[in-house]
């Protein structure tokens, strides 16, 4: 084989070689798009109950016009919802409204809860909280306890099942998945004083307008340019607790501020 030939055939088979190598990368990237396409419709049965993943709540977001919807308004059900009203509590003709952007798995959700219904008891009719689910991705039970919440509140107790699963957080925070039920189940019958159908609560955490509400509420937290959990705005004011700085009670006391200058307003 003289010089030139050994060239050729080198060229060759670089050239055969780069070919052979981007088949293979592209079957590599349509195989990871085809896993992520699956990933978004998955969903999880490990609950003892069929649940949506957090990927396929999320895509359904994408569906949405949010631009219609004021975040700082009551948004009344609607099919994008789920037909679900918003997770209230206190009075929905309250002069001022606490919106509150939360995860049922977040430690400091959970911290401040207490503090935000002891300014709603304190403040009466005056002033209510409206609740939007925001799930962070590495909270893996964060779905299930939003779907088993907006279950609930189709039977009328959706606050009470909220206190109780951010008072007893502790307990399943780190549950298997076969736990989770059991625990929920337990939360569900408290707050509903044993009056609630545990048959229904279990089909309505899995129907399909359970996971509108949830994939509705994402949405209209990714609208309101959420920085953390928990986020409280006092109407349309965003109460940045890294700029209050200080305790619990500071950062409650300049809730409080803000709810009494709005209340001045309407007092004139």
């Amino acid at each position: 084989m003289n010089k030139r030939t050994g060239i050729i055939i080198a060229i060759i088979i670089l050239v055969f070689g780069g070919l052979i190598g981007i088949s293979i990368f592209q079957h590599q990237q349509e195989s990871q798009a085809s896993e992520t396409e699956e990933e978004i419709e998955l969903e999880t049965s490990a609950y003892g109950i069929t649940i949506p993943t957090l990927a396929a709540i999320e895509s359904l977001t994408g569906t949405i016009d949010y631009s219609k919807y004021d975040v700082a308004s009551i948004v009344p059900s609607n099919e994008f919802s789920g037909n679900f009203s918003e997770n209230m509590k206190g009075n929905p003709k309250a002069h001022v409204v606490l919106y509150e952007y939360a995860d049922y798995q977040c430690e400091h959700c959970a911290a401040m809860n207490p503090y935000l219904n002891a300014i709603l008891e304190e403040y009466g009719d005056q002033v209510a909280l409206v609740f939007r689910t925001y799930i962070m991705p590495y909270h893996t039970h964060g779905v299930i306890t939003a779907a088993a919440a907006n279950a609930a509140a189709l039977q009328g107790y959706w606050a009470e099942f909220k206190d109780i699963v951010f008072a007893n957080q502790n307990e399943w925070f780190y549950a298997k998945e076969s736990e989770m039920l059991d625990y929920l189940d337990k939360y569900f019958t408290a707050a509903s004083g044993g009056k609630g159908d545990l048959k229904q609560f279990h089909q309505d955490m899995q129907s399909e307008a359970v996971k509108q509400k949830i994939a509705f509420d994402m949405g209209i937290s990714d609208k309101a340019d959420l920085k953390w959990t928990p986020s409280v705005y006092v109407e349309d004011k965003f109460m940045n607790q890294k700029e209050i700085g200080g305790t619990y009670d500071d950062f409650l006391q300049a809730i409080r501020d803000e709810i009494d200058a709005r209340l001045s307003k309407t007092a004139k």
